[in-house]
């Protein structure tokens, strides 16, 4: 550390109020945020949009933790858990992603009958008939009949983790990896599900042709999106509620990322 030369002696002024400037920063936190979810709308690129979200959500979620050297899942996950109120299935296991993951370790009885989920209108356009909403499908109980088959031959620790994957919290959290680390979303939106503005994960059934062991193949398979509009909405409910829990606890916005911390000249803060 350099050397520290003693100026004066520290006087507190007596006309401070914490919880005023406290107020302060978060409205300005909050008019910074704003702007940056206009400039975020102004983007078309749906990748682009999705990476500009997400760091959004990482910037408060890691000063909320405290900058930890670890666990940066948990501290998203964590994060938005407890911040977002919009949404109360985010820590429910999507039953589609989990069986593709275990569809070599499980019987065909454990996903029917039900599984793939019926075709059902979803909105009022009869070219939506292929589309089903994640909340219509994942408290049919796929997932648990898919967890009682994997216990017949794995053990109880397996069947754990291969759940926890796929709660659509951590899913969440594998979207925003993909995009942060290769640019790229994990399947497209429906081009008629933006022009009706559905604003919640859906499957979409996908129609795959390809060559396999040097025959000419096709298949079906059901693929899950989480809409950009739906990152939003979580982005901006965390937001608020960061904000309000700052002037609750009387703490400023970011006073965790002050000058004084490490990085600012390590680059690491541990």
């Amino acid at each position: 550390m350099p050397d520290k030369t003693i100026l004066e002696k520290y006087t507190p002024d007596p006309s401070f109020d914490h919880a005023t400037m406290v107020a302060k920063r978060v409205d300005a936190v909050r008019g910074s945020f704003e702007d940056t979810v206009a400039q975020i709308d102004a983007i078309k690129n749906r990748e682009l949009q999705l990476l500009c979200m997400f760091s959004l959500i990482d910037c408060m979620a890691q000063e909320w933790a405290n900058y930890p050297q670890k666990g940066e899942q948990d501290v998203f996950c964590d994060f938005v858990l407890k911040h977002q109120t919009k949404y109360n299935f985010l820590n429910e296991i999507d039953p589609i992603t989990l069986y593709y993951d275990v569809e070599d370790e499980i019987g065909f009885e454990a996903y029917r009958p039900g599984f793939p989920p019926m075709k059902r209108v979803m909105l009022t356009s009869p070219w939506l008939r292929s589309v089903t909403k994640f909340t219509d499908f994942v408290h049919l109980g796929k997932a648990d009949e898919i967890a009682q088959e994997l216990r017949r031959t794995k053990a109880e620790e397996y069947v754990t983790r291969k759940l926890e994957r796929h709660r659509l919290i951590r899913l969440i959290y594998r979207l925003r990896s993909k995009v942060t680390h290769e640019l790229s979303p994990l399947g497209d939106e429906h081009p008629l599900l933006k022009l009706y503005q559905c604003g919640e994960p859906y499957y979409r059934e996908v129609g795959r042709k390809y060559i396999e062991d040097g025959n000419v193949v096709s298949d079906h398979v059901y693929e899950l999106i989480i809409p950009n509009d739906f990152i939003r909405e979580i982005t901006l409910d965390c937001m608020d509620h960061y904000l309000m829990e700052c002037v609750e606890n009387d703490h400023a916005p970011f006073e965790n990322n002050s000058f004084m911390r490490r990085f600012r000249i390590t680059w690491y803060d541990r």
